[in-house]
């Protein structure tokens, strides 16, 4: 990336995922410009041109010839004030015919056209045109800036005979004094002298774009050939049509853009294509042809077929066009937005500011529309909008303007209906003036301040409770639970049954909540709230992978545009704030909901939630949170014996440098939300614990967002803690704690039991904060302002083409190969495939998802059939999932093994929704803990008898946990994981047996030996190693020992792949507060791969507590071609390498150890030591 940038100039601003870059800030200087850079500010000597041209060249010549590149060589140039390089001023000193719209009166046309400050005779200034600027204030020409202090003046334009005697103008270079006789001479003066220095500056570009293809011709010929060069801007520019100078409105000249590409290899030489494309179309464009996925937030589309002649037939032959920066301070330029089509173009002047920094207020009663039929007036001089021979045709493009718009998302906050667009509800409307918000521009909190003091004691404490299940099976809105739920607990609503129909439900729903905007006495519409681990929580949507499934992969660009196409997909149903993500560290592999989380590892599980909550709370282009985030369960990780719901320990250090780093982190984006989780702290129920919930999470971590309740966990302090003596008792100890939002899937709750709490004038504080901070949130996603999301919507963005491809590619990323004595990949001729799970999908309890009859996704053995034949495919399930009852099958499954010569077994454990046949035999997830890692049921002994027969077998484990992998099983000649996948898992096992797909997979939850050697995480203590006890003559008095230690032999961060990889030994520097990691990785197979490379540290200094024996400090998974290697740098600030003691970081000077390699193995690890200074 080379040039202008302007995307802002402080370090959150620079490029981000280039590997090179040298930007301008802002527009930049023409001579001696300065250019930021990855190690600060530096000036170039020169015209900005050149540097930026060479610049580029220097990029082209210097990459890496192996790799393909993508090069964006920005210039500043033709910007005003038209600088040119001394070699061509020379040029263009004929005379330019003048434009016959040069003397445009305006007439027919929208009061924006006449007083914008544009035009060539009467705007440019002299710093414009290359002229002394004299002394003298007024008299010698009007401010461009009317501030105080601004210096730059425009030409005076005098029209009388003595205003033109007295003017004279000076060249600013060789004195030259020019004088005129009228005003019409005084005007072309002007317009020649922009056109010269237009020119001459435009010529640079020309010089440089030659520059580039010559270089490329001459020197590189294959690269001429096989590399694709486009030239383009971001909008056109007026040359003196219509009087005007610059750009900003929609007339022809400004809004079509230069677009020439050169590509031999698939585009003809002296090819013209006159379809409609947009600059939204470009990244799209660029990925197709470098045959890469489009992520779910782009909106544009590929035009490549329009390149070779090719025309789809539904392609969108029309341009959409918006200027924002309405009466901005030189320009006076009013906001508009428009479409044109082949023929037509429509433009609505909607003149208002909207609070947007840039923008601003006035003549907002100057609304205005335009219509030009662009085949017969290509000057664009007749407004034909009120003309009735057009009525239609305005009436179709107003229709189509309103269609774009919505697809884009690109309405402007504009409450007033508008002529031909769809307003605002007016019950909407209605609702929002009665509260006195309608044209509020306050921020969210202020506006909530003003709602609540309209509120009644109930109203209050309704917005404290929810409706969780607002429908039943079928769907059909369920009555009965909704008016016995709804008087003291309607703030939020959800779907209910999972296997209701999106599409079929969402009308459902849309009317429940338009009753409650309509009939309600504050209008206060309900907020929907869902889970969020696979996607969507009803069905309808993509089926991503579970989050464990997902950090397996450790491909974090991965993850962030699965996040972003969740996000879009819950928008589109109306899903304004979802129970994710979960930060839980899963150290007891006997908890069953470890398939939700994102692995053992707090630093990994930081920053997955980090960035969840980041790209799930973007905001849209009205400043609303998108989807608000509730991170949660605050606290949980170790529970004893992995009971969702027991107790934990709770000491303050091992708190801050284990269960809450992941909290830590996510803080940093200000989630919406905090739910605490089930569990006793230091013998406190969470639900009351108010030193964590108020010392700790308000006081020291400073989180001010909505803290609720776990489903039914404030209940539980009188039924299962017995810490309350009723519920009456447990919600006003919950609510004191901190609480404040119920999270109830049935009654009884517990909240609406403090209606009888009037009279207490603390409890009174404590709901009016709870209610604010909930009417914050409402306020804060939009939903007093936008419309319900409808079904066409909803359709188009539900399982998009972006979508699933991103479903398929994580799919097959999250895949981990455990064991491989080189028997995969291959292609079998006959595959046995055995096991209960050969024809069940298992993908989570919160996957929207039959697991035995599915709408989509295909089940292991469909897969093999698809790819192997079916006729070479035997499946036998020889033993049910869980029963132990018959074990007949497995001679059957043996017989079958022998004969096709090759077996695939699918064992594990099953984590099914409780709407699914099958959900008595699961026995994996939310209310599951494991006392047994092993199979169960009879799988073990199916695989046992299959293995004795000593036929090839691949075993593939599935399910959200990790699994003990005795003596017997490791028997396997190959085992996977495939974890709780998404709809494409099984597709993506059978790619990654036959070898179509290299496994990339990396644990992140440990495997243990044996069910007794629990917890089995990596990052233990030190003092956790021993295992059993040494006495002096050396014998161990443990006969386990060395099974017991801590060492997993496939723990966090292990995977194979079906290459080889070599990590170096790393190198280290410390400089700046910061420890700079540099190793070289390198492919040393015969295919091409992807390797994680890991990095490892902890302190080798008296730190005065106890450190882990290594801890995960950073990541990076790297592709590379067979033989290719690359270099990877990691740099880490001091404060990452500190710790808590009491609750306050520390970082201490000295030795450091660290470590790189491909897992926290330490035979895979190899280190070096730094010394950090403060």
């Amino acid at each position: 990336m080379v040039g202008k940038w302007h995307m802002g100039e402080e370090v959150d601003n620079q490029p981000t995922g280039f590997d090179y870059w040298s930007v301008l800030p802002g527009q930049g200087e023409y001579w001696d410009p300065e250019f930021i850079e990855s190690d600060g500010v530096h000036v170039n000597p020169g015209y900005v041109t050149d540097i930026i041209t060479d610049k580029s060249l220097d990029f082209i010549k210097s990459r890496d010839k192996n790799q393909p590149f993508f090069l964006m060589c920005h210039h500043k140039a033709p910007h005003r004030s038209w600088e040119c390089d001394d070699k061509h001023k020379h040029l263009y000193k004929d005379p330019v015919r003048l434009p016959d719209t040069f003397t445009d009166d305006y007439k027919n046309r929208a009061r924006a056209a006449k007083i914008a400050k544009m035009r060539v005779a009467e705007d440019l200034t002299y710093q414009d045109l290359g002229l002394v600027q004299p002394d003298g204030g007024r008299r010698v020409g009007e401010r461009v800036q009317q501030e105080k202090g601004a210096s730059e003046r425009k030409i005076p334009a005098p029209t009388s005979e003595e205003g033109l005697k007295a003017l004279k103008l000076i060249d600013k270079e060789d004195g030259t004094v020019f004088r005129f006789k009228s005003a019409g001479e005084l005007a072309e003066f002007k317009f020649q002298r922009y056109m010269q220095r237009y020119l001459r500056t435009i010529q640079s570009i020309d010089d440089s774009v030659g520059q580039l293809l010559d270089y490329m011709d001459k020197d590189e010929p294959e690269l001429a050939k096989n590399t694709i060069v486009i030239y383009t801007s971001d909008q056109g520019f007026f040359l003196g049509e219509h009087g005007w100078f610059d750009k900003r409105f929609m007339y022809e000249e400004s809004f079509q853009m230069p677009f020439l590409i050169r590509y031999p290899q698939e585009i003809a030489a002296g090819s013209v294509c006159n379809d409609i494309i947009c600059n939204v179309d470009f990244a799209t464009t660029w990925l197709d042809f470098a045959n890469l996925p489009v992520p779910s937030y782009m909106q544009g589309k590929s035009f490549r077929a329009l390149l070779q002649g090719k025309t789809p037939t539904d392609w969108p032959q029309a341009a959409y066009h918006r200027y924002w920066m309405h009466n901005d301070i030189i320009h006076n330029a009013y906001a508009h937005y428009g479409i044109r089509d082949q023929r037509y173009k429509l433009i609505y002047w909607y003149n208002e500011a909207l609070g947007i920094k840039g923008a601003r207020p006035g003549d907002e009663e100057y609304k205005e529309w335009e219509l030009f039929d662009c085949e017969k007036d290509p000057l664009e001089l007749f407004n034909v909008y009120h003309e009735d021979e057009y009525k239609d045709v305005a009436k179709h493009m107003t229709a189509l303007l309103e269609k774009k718009m919505v697809e884009i998302g690109d309405e402007p906050r504009d409450l007033k209906p508008r002529h031909g667009l769809k307003p605002q509800p007016s019950y909407v409307l209605t609702a929002l003036a009665g509260l006195g918000l309608a044209e509020s521009k306050s921020s969210p909190r202020d506006r909530a301040k003003a709602l609540l003091k309209k509120m009644t004691w109930e109203e209050k404490i309704a917005q404290m409770g929810s409706i969780r299940r607002l429908l039943k099976l079928g769907p059909e809105v369920d009555e009965e639970n909704f008016e016995k739920r709804y008087p003291l607990q309607h703030g939020t609503i959800g779907f209910g049954p999972m296997f209701n129909w999106i599409l079929d439900a969402l009308p459902l729903v849309n009317e429940v909540r338009e009753r409650e905007i309509k009939n309600s006495r504050l209008h206060i519409p309900f907020i929907t709230v869902t889970d969020s681990v696979n996607g969507l929580f009803i069905s309808g949507g993509t089926v991503f992978p579970s989050n464990l499934a997902m950090s397996s992969t450790f491909n974090f660009p991965l993850f962030k545009n699965i996040t972003a196409a969740i996000r879009e997909e819950q928008l589109s149903i109306g899903v304004n704030w979802v129970l994710s993500p979960p930060l839980d560290i899963a150290w007891e592999p006997r908890y069953g909901r470890i398939g939700e989380l994102y692995g053992e590892d707090s630093y990994l599980t930081g920053e997955f939630g980090h960035a969840y909550v980041q790209i799930m709370q973007d905001k849209d282009k009205d400043g609303n949170i998108k989807v608000a985030c509730t991170i949660k369960h605050f606290v949980y990780g170790e529970s004893r014996g992995g009971v969702n719901t027991a107790s934990q320990y709770g000491g303050i250090n091992h708190l801050f440098n284990d269960q809450l780093r992941p909290y830590i982190r996510a803080l940093e984006a200000d989630p919406a939300a905090l739910m605490v989780s089930y569990a006793s702290v230091d013998l406190i129920p969470m639900s009351m614990n108010e030193y964590m919930i108020q010392d700790i999470l308000r006081g020291k971590l400073g989180f001010h967002g909505v803290v609720m309740s776990d489903a039914g966990s404030i209940s539980n302090m009188y039924t299962q803690s017995r810490v309350a003596t009723s519920y009456a008792d447990a919600g006003l100890q919950a609510l004191k704690a901190g609480l404040q939002m119920e999270l109830s899937p049935g009654n009884p709750a517990v909240f609406p039991n403090l209606i009888n709490s009037t009279k207490d004038k603390q409890i009174a504080k404590l709901i009016d904060e709870a209610a604010l901070n909930f009417l914050t949130i409402k306020f804060a996603t939009g939903l007093f302002d936008n419309d319900l999301p409808d079904v066409e919507t909803a359709n188009k963005t539900l399982r998009q083409s972006a979508h699933l491809e991103l479903a398929r590619e994580a799919c097959r990323e999250g895949i981990v190969l455990l064991k491989n004595d080189g028997i995969l990949p291959q292609t079998p001729k006959k595959v046995a495939l055995l096991g209960p799970f050969g024809e069940l999908l298992n993908f989570g309890s919160y996957a929207a998802i039959n697991a035995s009859n599915p709408k989509w996704g295909k089940s292991l053995h469909a897969s093999l059939k698809t790819a192997l034949g079916e006729k070479n495919v035997k499946f036998v399930p020889a033993v049910d999932l869980l029963d132990t009852a018959d074990d007949s099958g497995i001679a059957d499954a043996v017989t079958a093994a022998k004969e096709a010569g090759f077996a695939v077994l699918m064992l594990g454990s099953l984590s099914a929704p409780m709407e699914d046949p099958l959900f008595k035999k699961r026995t994996d997830g939310e209310f599951f803990a494991h006392a047994d890692l092993g199979l169960p049921g009879l799988q073990q002994q199916l695989l046992d008898a299959v293995l004795d027969a000593e036929v090839p077998t691949v075993l593939i484990l599935t399910g959200g946990q990790p699994f003990v992998l005795n003596n017997s099983t490791l028997r396997s000649n190959a085992i996977i994981h495939s974890l709780l996948g998404g709809e494409f898992s099984n597709s993506a096992l059978v790619e990654v047996i036959t070898g179509k797909v290299n496994p990339s997979g990396k644990l992140t939850v440990s495997m243990p030996q044996l069910d007794g050697a629990v917890p089995a995480f990596y990052d233990y203590l030190p003092s956790d190693d021993a295992g059993g006890s040494q006495d002096r003559l050396g014998f161990h008095s443990a006969y386990q020992w060395p099974v017991l230690q801590k060492a997993s032999p496939m723990p966090f961060g292990f995977g194979l792949s079906y290459t080889t990889f070599d990590i170096s030994t790393p190198t280290a520097e410390y400089k700046k507060g910061e420890v700079h990691i540099r190793v070289t990785v390198k492919n040393t197979g015969k295919v091409a791969g992807k390797e994680v490379v890991q990095v490892y540290h902890r302190p080798n200094t008296s730190v005065g507590l106890e450190f882990p024996v290594r801890r995960l400090v950073r990541f990076d998974k790297v592709g590379l071609q067979a033989g290719e290697s690359k270099d990877v740098d990691f740099s880490i600030p001091n404060k990452e390498l500190g710790y808590y003691v009491n609750a306050k970081l520390v970082v201490r000077e000295g030795l450091y150890n660290f470590w790189a390699g491909s897992s926290s193995r330490v035979e895979d690890l190899k280190g070096v030591n730094v010394t950090v200074t403060l």
